[in-house]
C-alpha cells in the first residue's frame, strides 16, 4: 500500500518562488559572465563623425520640411506671421547644420576621406540654403505690408529646391557611411577568419 503525501499550499509556493529567485541567480551569472568576455569596441573619430553625419541628415530633413511648409503656404496666401515663424526655425536649423559640419570639417583628416569629401559636397549646398533663407528673410523684412506673393514664391520654391538637394547629398552620405562601416566589419571578419583557418 502506498502512503500518500500531503503537501501544503504554502509549500508549493515556496518551493516555486525558490527554483525561481534559484533561475534568476543563474541567468544574472551567465550575464556578468558574457558581459567579461564581451570585447567592447572603442569610440573612433569615424564613429563620432558617422553620428554627427546621421544629425546632420536629420537636421536637413527638417530645413526641407520648414522650406516645403512655405512653398505650400505660399500657394495657399499664409500669412507673413506664418511665414517669419517658418523661416525662423528654417534659418535656426540651417545654422545647426554649419555648426555641425564645422564639427566634421574638423574631425575629417586633412588628407582624402570620406568625411573630406561630404564636407567637400555638403557646404557649398548649405551655402545656397543659407543664401536664400537671407534672401527670403529680407523681402519679408522689407515689405511689412505690401507683401507680394508672386515674388515670394520663386523665393520659397528655390529654396525647397536647394534645401532638397542638400538632403539628398547628406541622405546619400549617411548610406554611403553606413556601407563603408559595413565592408570594414567585413573584411576584419574575412581576416579573422582567414586566420583562424590556417
Amino acid at each position: 500500500m502506498m502512503k500518500r503525501l500531503t503537501v501544503l499550499p504554502g509549500v508549493i509556493i515556496v518551493v516555486i518562488a525558490l527554483t525561481w529567485v534559484m533561475a534568476a541567480q543563474k541567468a544574472d551569472t551567465a550575464k556578468q559572465q558574457a558581459a567579461k568576455t564581451q570585447v567592447t569596441k572603442p569610440y573612433t573619430v569615424v564613429d563620432e563623425a558617422r553620428r554627427i553625419l546621421k544629425d546632420v541628415e536629420e537636421q536637413a530633413y527638417d530645413v526641407t520640411d520648414h522650406a516645403g511648409t512655405l512653398q505650400a503656404g505660399t500657394r495657399l496666401g499664409s500669412s507673413r506671421e506664418f511665414n517669419a515663424t517658418e523661416l525662423n526655425a528654417l534659418h535656426d536649423d540651417v545654422n545647426g547644420i554649419g555648426k555641425k559640419m564645422a564639427l566634421l570639417e574638423a574631425l575629417a583628416p586633412k588628407e582624402a576621406s570620406w568625411e573630406r569629401d561630404t564636407v567637400n559636397r555638403v557646404m557649398p549646398l548649405l551655402k545656397q540654403v543659407a543664401e536664400t533663407t537671407s534672401q527670403a528673410i529680407r523681402y519679408l523684412d522689407s515689405k511689412p505690408v505690401d507683401f507680394a506673393p508672386m515674388d515670394y514664391a520663386k523665393i520659397t520654391t528655390k529654396l525647397y529646391d536647394q534645401s532638397s538637394a542638400l538632403w539628398n547629398e547628406l541622405h546619400d552620405s549617411v548610406k554611403l557611411a553606413d556601407l563603408r562601416e559595413r565592408e570594414a566589419r567585413l573584411k576584419k571578419a574575412l581576416a579573422a577568419s582567414g586566420k583562424t583557418s590556417k
